[in-house]
C-alpha cells in the first residue's frame, strides 16, 4: 500500500485550520502531519516533519510570503498557497519563489484535493487565466530576445566525440542537450514528448532536468521557462545532438 502524502498546514485562524485539517485527513491518501499557527512556526515544523506538501494560508505581506515559499522550496517541500486574491504580479513572484500552486480561499473541497495531489506530483497548479497570461508573457519575451552572433559561436576546444559536454551558455554552463531540453520546456513539452523527440528515455530526461534546475537555480519547470525566456536561452539555435 502506498504511503500517504504528508501535509503541513499553516493557517492563522483555529476554526479554519481545524476545518481544513479535518477535510484533508478525510482523504484516504492525505495526512496532515503538522499545523502551524503562525509564520515563525512553519520552518521549524517543516524541519521536524519533512512534509511532501506545505499549504500556506496565512495573512502575511507578500515579501514575507515569498521568502517563506523560497525557504520551504529549498527544503524540498512542494508549496501550495491559498489567498483571497492574487493578481498577475503576485502570481509571477510566488511562482518565481518556487510555489507550485496557488488557489483561491473560496475554492471548493474538490479543487483543494486536486491541487494538493497535483503539487505533490511536481505539477504546477494555477488558474487557467493566470496560465494564459504567463504563456503570453513568455511569448512576448521570446519575441523580444536578440542573441548576439558571438553568443552562437562554438567555443574553441579540442575535437571530441563527446559533443554533449560542450557548453554554449557560459552563464549557466548548460550542455547542448540541456539547452535543447530547456527550449522543449519552453514549448510546453512533457517529459514523454521530450524523450520521443530526442530518442532518449524519460529517466534520462529527468536526469537532465535535475542537472538543469541545479545549474540555473530553479525548482520548477514553469520557473525554468520564465528564467530561460528572460535570459534569452529560448532563442539560441543549436545543432541536434545524438
Amino acid at each position: 500500500m502506498e504511503s500517504k502524502i504528508s501535509v503541513l498546514l499553516a493557517n492563522d485562524f483555529p476554526l479554519v485550520r481545524n476545518s481544513i485539517t479535518d477535510l484533508l485527513n478525510s482523504s484516504s491518501d492525505l495526512q496532515v502531519v503538522a499545523c502551524a499557527k503562525a509564520t515563525e512556526e512553519v520552518l521549524p515544523l517543516t524541519n521536524a516533519h519533512r512534509p511532501k506538501v506545505g499549504i500556506l494560508d496565512l495573512e502575511v505581506g507578500w515579501p514575507v510570503l515569498n521568502d517563506l515559499v523560497a525557504k520551504l522550496t529549498q527544503q524540498q517541500t512542494a508549496v501550495l498557497v491559498i489567498r483571497d486574491a492574487v493578481d498577475d504580479e503576485n502570481t509571477f513572484e510566488l511562482l518565481a519563489s518556487g510555489a507550485m500552486g496557488i488557489i483561491s480561499a473560496r475554492a471548493n473541497p474538490d479543487l483543494l484535493f486536486r491541487s494538493v495531489h497535483a503539487v505533490a506530483r511536481g505539477e504546477t497548479w494555477v488558474s487557467r487565466s493566470a496560465t494564459a497570461r504567463l504563456i503570453e508573457q513568455l511569448r512576448l519575451q521570446c519575441a523580444q530576445v536578440r542573441i548576439p552572433t558571438q553568443a552562437l559561436e562554438k567555443p574553441t576546444a579540442p575535437a571530441s566525440t563527446h559533443t554533449e559536454s560542450q557548453t554554449v551558455t557560459p552563464g549557466y554552463g548548460l550542455t547542448r542537450r540541456e539547452l535543447e531540453i530547456v527550449r522543449a520546456i519552453g514549448d510546453a513539452m512533457s517529459n514523454k514528448d521530450i524523450a520521443v523527440q530526442f530518442g532518449i528515455s524519460e529517466y534520462t530526461v529527468k536526469h537532465h532536468l535535475t542537472s538543469i534546475f541545479n545549474k540555473v537555480g530553479v525548482y520548477s519547470r514553469l520557473e525554468l521557462a520564465m528564467r530561460a525566456s528572460h535570459h534569452g536561452l529560448m532563442g539560441v539555435k543549436v545543432e541536434a545532438v545524438a
